[in-house]
């Protein structure tokens, strides 16, 4: 259910797979997976008898990976499990403007990856609605006044900045040592069908040896200092460590399930027992074990507090969560 040739993480190239969109909360406590969503391709969800043979529910409609992440965005925060306001995401949600937009209008602050090909501008064009020639209709849309820069590529303008423009910040504590890269940020407006938009924070970052260069824009306040932009940009790395955490240790990846309600049911089950065996390995940890890594250490299993995320635990957090399915 849900097959068909697309983007396969794991394997790294387009294949024959499901895909499901994923939810981690990441805090100073450490993160975990908090919600799981399986992505349903629009030709399966057009196809109505095809879904309902796998038991898809009547109402669930095609819906992108963007929507499922707004949806699961907005079930936690009614439920009261996020008390943070930073989302973060790769270029897949990043370069959706009307996902954008949402975290925006709905208080979110944002550092998203984006392409480097995403297009803005790096200073406020002046544009209006041209007067016309008098002849035919009449324009209703606005253009660049004459003279006037037009949008350009991010990568392009990483590319235009000096030695001086970058900072070398230390944004997390890796298992291979203190993960360091060269960070810059400027005010830019996005580009909405070539006109400024919402003015936005462009954040670059790049290996201290200048290669894998990321871009993200980001709605957070002009005066946010860099050091915090840089810090969440980097969170990402938390839901692929709890994604390979689950996979590890609770079976996540590993089922047969043919149906809708078995693959939630499974992806369920499988957080509740991530959601388990945190909790177990933090009250040994407290008790017994002085030697284990600290929670918030990368490549530590499950390594969010349980009670800070939720003070009503996992059982609580499961029950909620296989209702909504």
């Amino acid at each position: 259910m849900g097959v068909t040739r697309q983007y396969c993480g794991r394997l790294g190239k387009v294949a024959n797979c499901q895909a499901g969109v994923f939810l981690s909360y990441a805090s100073d406590r450490g993160h975990t997976l908090m919600d799981g969503r399986l992505y349903l391709p629009r030709e399966w969800a057009e196809d109505r008898p095809r879904c309902g043979e796998a038991g898809v529910p009547e109402g669930v409609t095609y819906q992108s990976k963007a929507d499922l992440a707004l949806a699961s965005l907005r079930q936690a925060r009614r439920a009261g499990h996020l008390t943070g306001r930073w989302v973060t995401a790769d270029e897949d949600y990043g370069k959706v403007p009307t996902f954008r937009d949402a975290l925006d209008a709905e208080g979110w602050w944002y550092v998203l990856e984006a392409p480097g090909t995403t297009p803005v501008f790096d200073r406020h064009a002046k544009s209006e609605v041209p007067a016309g020639s008098g002849k035919g209709r009449r324009p209703s849309r606005p253009r660049l006044l004459e003279g006037e820069p037009g949008p350009q590529a991010v990568a392009a303008l990483a590319q235009g900045l000096g030695t001086d423009d970058w900072r070398v910040l230390t944004v997390a504590e890796g298992a291979q040592g203190p993960r360091r890269h060269r960070f810059a940020a400027q005010r830019v407006w996005e580009s909405r069908e070539g006109l400024p938009g919402r003015a936005c924070w462009l954040v670059m970052r790049r290996n201290l040896d200048g290669s894998e260069p990321k871009y993200y824009l980001c709605n957070a306040p002009s005066d946010t200092p860099l050091a915090e932009l840089a810090r969440v940009g980097a969170m990402r790395w938390c839901i692929e460590t709890d994604l390979q955490t689950a996979k590890g240790e609770a079976g996540l990846d590993e089922y047969e399930v043919r149906s809708w309600q078995g693959w939630h049911h499974h992806i369920v089950l499988a957080m509740l027992a991530v959601a388990f065996l945190l909790v177990l390995r933090l009250d040994w940890g407290e008790k017994d074990a002085p030697d284990h890594l600290a929670p918030d250490q990368p490549g530590v299993a499950l390594s969010a507090s349980a009670a800070g995320l939720d003070p009503r635990r996992p059982g609580r957090l499961a029950v909620q969560h296989a209702r909504a399915d």
